[in-house]
Order: C-alpha cells, then sequence, then structure tokens
C-alpha cells in the first residue's frame, strides 16, 4: 500500500518537479546568453564575433577576404585595403575572417558560407601552416589537441556543415559537441563551474575589446604572449618532429576551397607566414620542407587562378614569434611591412601588362 502510493505521488509531483527544472534552466541560460562574453575567453569571443558578421543580414561586399588560421590574425586588413586602393583607380575594402584553431575544412566552409549571402570578393589573401597539410594535423586521427579544435569548428559551424564534411563516424562523434552549442548553460558549464568555485572570475568588457582589436585592423586581433620561447620550450612543442607523410584527406578540402574560388571567378593570393629558426632547420634535416614545397608546386600548377607570393618557405629568429608558431608584435610589424611589399610589386607589375 505504502509502495503504490510512493509511486503515485511521485508521478503526481514529477511534471511540477520538471516544470520547476525547466522554469531555473531557461532563467540561467538566459543570464548566460546576455553575459557570455564575460564567461569565455578572447579566442571564443572572437569566433563568435566572426560567425556573427558572417551570418549578419546586411550584405558585405569586400574586394577581399584574408582566411587563414591564427597564425594571420594580425594581418592588417586596413593596411592592405590601403596597399591595393593607392595602387589602382579603385578603392578597395578587404576584411580578415581568419580564426583560431582552424581545421583545413574551415576554409571551404567559411567561403562557401560567405558566397551563399554576400557578394563574391574579387580576391582572397590565404594561408594555411604548412603542417596542416601533413599527418601530423590530422582531425580523423589523434593530434595535439584535437578537442579544442573539434570545439571551435562546432562553435563557428553548423550541423549540415559537420554532416557535409566528416565521415558518418566522426560526425557521430562531434555531434553532441555540435548540438550543446544550441545550450550555453550546456556548452559552457565548466566555465560556470570554475567562476562558482572561484577558481575563474568574470571577465569584464572581452567582447568591447575583441570588437576594439577588430576595428583597428578590419577584423584582426593580436592573440597569446610576446616574449620569445627557449629552446627547451620548442623540442617540447607536439610539432617538433613533424610528421613528412602528405594527408590526403587534407589536400582533398584544400583543393575544394581552391575549386569554389577558381568557379566562383575569385583569385586566392597565397603567402606564407615565416616558420620560426629551430623547426625551419630541423625539417631540412628530415626532409619535411622538400615534401612540402613539392606539394605546394603541384597545386600551383594545377590552379590557375592562385597568385604565390613567396617565398615558398620563410624563416624568422625565435625573437619574433610568442610561440613555436605564431608572430608577437614585432614579428608582425616587420611581416605586415614586407607582405604589403609584395603585394605592392605584384599590383605595379599587373597594372603596367
Amino acid at each position: 500500500m505504502q509502495k503504490n502510493s510512493f509511486i503515485s505521488n511521485f508521478k503526481k509531483n514529477l511534471p511540477w518537479g520538471f516544470i520547476i527544472c525547466l522554469i531555473f534552466f531557461f532563467i540561467t541560460e538566459s543570464f548566460i546568453r546576455k553575459n557570455i562574453y564575460t564567461i569565455i575567453g578572447a579566442e571564443n569571443s572572437l569566433i563568435l564575433q566572426k560567425k556573427q558578421y558572417l551570418n549578419s543580414n546586411k550584405q558585405l561586399n569586400y574586394t577581399g577576404i584574408i582566411l587563414g588560421d591564427s597564425r594571420i590574425l594580425n594581418i592588417d586588413a586596413k593596411r592592405i585595403s590601403k596597399t591595393f586602393t593607392r595602387n589602382s583607380n579603385n578603392d578597395h575594402e578587404f576584411y580578415n575572417f581568419s580564426v583560431p584553431y582552424s581545421d583545413i575544412r574551415t576554409y571551404y566552409l567559411l567561403l562557401k558560407n560567405y558566397l551563399a549571402k554576400h557578394k563574391k570578393p574579387e580576391y582572397i589573401l590565404f594561408s594555411s601552416m604548412p603542417e596542416a597539410t601533413f599527418e601530423g594535423w590530422n582531425l580523423l586521427k589523434k593530434m595535439p589537441d584535437d578537442y579544442t579544435y573539434i570545439y571551435r569548428f562546432c562553435l563557428l559551424f553548423s550541423l549540415k556543415d559537420l554532416y557535409q564534411t566528416f565521415p558518418l563516424p566522426y560526425f557521430l562523434k562531434y555531434l553532441p559537441t555540435d548540438i550543446a552549442f544550441n545550450s550555453y548553460t550546456v556548452m559552457y558549464r565548466a566555465f560556470i563551474r570554475a567562476i562558482i568555485t572561484g577558481q575563474s572570475r568574470f571577465r569584464i568588457n572581452v567582447r568591447q575589446r575583441i570588437i576594439h582589436s577588430m576595428e583597428i585592423t578590419n577584423g584582426g586581433m593580436l592573440l597569446g604572449r610576446q616574449e620569445g620561447l627557449s629552446f627547451e620550450e620548442l623540442e617540447a612543442s607536439p610539432f617538433y618532429d613533424q610528421s613528412k607523410i602528405i594527408n590526403e584527406n587534407s589536400i582533398f578540402w584544400l583543393e575544394k576551397f581552391f575549386e569554389l574560388a577558381k568557379k566562383e571567378d575569385i583569385k586566392i593570393i597565397l603567402f606564407n607566414i615565416p616558420i620560426i629558426q629551430p623547426f625551419y632547420y630541423k625539417r631540412m634535416k628530415n626532409g619535411f620542407n622538400k615534401e612540402y614545397v613539392r606539394s605546394l608546386n603541384k597545386i600551383l600548377e594545377k590552379y590557375d587562378n592562385i597568385i604565390f607570393i613567396g617565398p615558398k618557405l620563410k624563416t624568422y629568429n625565435k625573437k619574433y614569434f610568442g610561440d613555436s608558431a605564431h608572430l608577437n608584435a614585432q614579428g608582425f610589424q616587420r611581416f605586415n611591412k614586407e607582405l604589403n611589399q609584395k603585394l605592392e610589386g605584384f599590383l605595379q607589375e599587373n597594372s603596367s601588362k
């Protein structure tokens, strides 16, 4: 009798308990969505801002867009706009759509989604780190920090994008992460827990700082540490001993990106960011550099819409790097100057033809 009474009371009270839980959940969700930029860090804030801009109902109309990973986040698109304007009879404007932790599939999807809503650009300035086309950098296998790449990929793209780019077993594996982004309470529970337990704190004005930084350079932002690394820290990097085996799946998605640009009659200006010296010399000895140049030459021969402004591999002293891959402020100051000089040369050469 008591058992039946317990069951009937449980069934009777369950809907109210469920409704109360839902009410608390939606209150929490509403608060977190309103204050999301005070919870998440700079890199995720940057991705959300660019996603919002990419999905904007206002049609964007840029002469060119810059695509790549976090290594080119601080490319000054406003300076490039001035270089193009100065060497032509028209006004030009470029925007930096590069995003941190980019998988090789990102470039094709970003361009596809951009063309679906906005006026096609005349140019794409593009750079992808050499490691991204080799086996050491492969989301279909175990790679360093792979969860972060999957997490950021899901943050930026939809389930439809995910389904179209990953084989079914991997789509099912990443599906919960993408679904979780429908609820910021679920997705950022670790951040929330850290704040509640005092292990972290609310970040003040993160969004304003991101927006201000992006406005200065049309989408750019300097991330990461600014001081150089010791040789011990460099040798500890998971990419110090880089595989020299080509990842055919990465080449496939890279070529899909190039083919989409070619189909839309968009010129790709391809360039490379300098490599830190210890990595460059290590890879010169193990054959990585030679294999990379060979694969790059094959792509340049295949696509006549790609304009390459060299060199194919370039190295800087480690004092210009904040970590093993990213230039610091001093390094970017030097590289932005060199890049604009090369673009100036290309534009002047083409105007005289």
